[in-house]
């Protein structure tokens, strides 16, 4: 009998220590979920941060157009008598500012918004190596 007592010492002693290496991997692998969920909050974040400042850039750099175009364009009326002249000047130069954007759309937007976002989410990654 006491060679069961033995046995059933090391299969309960067995249990407790698996049962202590389940909740230590859960725990494990709760908190490296938990880390995850943060730096993805963090990164979209950061991503988010980035593109509303862009956005509000280009806002800001649309409107300081809109605003020169006009000025110009009284300008010229004044110097010249025609503001129809004038701003059919300002819409040229605004077609011609499209035109390039829209041949070279990937070198100037796509690539430098791809390389900023890929900057964002593999900064971590960058550091680690």
């Amino acid at each position: 009998m006491h060679h069961n007592t033995i046995f059933m010492a090391k299969d309960t002693s067995l249990q407790e220590n698996f049962s202590e290496l389940q909740e230590a991997f859960n725990s494990y692998v709760n908190a490296r979920i938990n880390y995850w969920k943060i730096t993805l909050i963090e990164k979209v974040a950061r991503a988010g941060t980035y593109l509303f400042t862009t956005f509000l850039v280009l806002a800001a750099a649309t409107f300081i157009y809109l605003l020169l175009s006009l000025a110009f364009s009284f300008w010229f009326a004044e110097h010249h008598g025609s503001l129809v002249n004038g701003l059919l000047i300002a819409a040229g130069v605004y077609a011609l500012i499209v035109f390039i954007i829209v041949l070279f759309r990937k070198n100037i937007f796509a690539n430098s918004i791809v390389k900023n976002i890929a900057d964002i989410i593999y900064e971590e990654e960058d550091k680690k190596t």
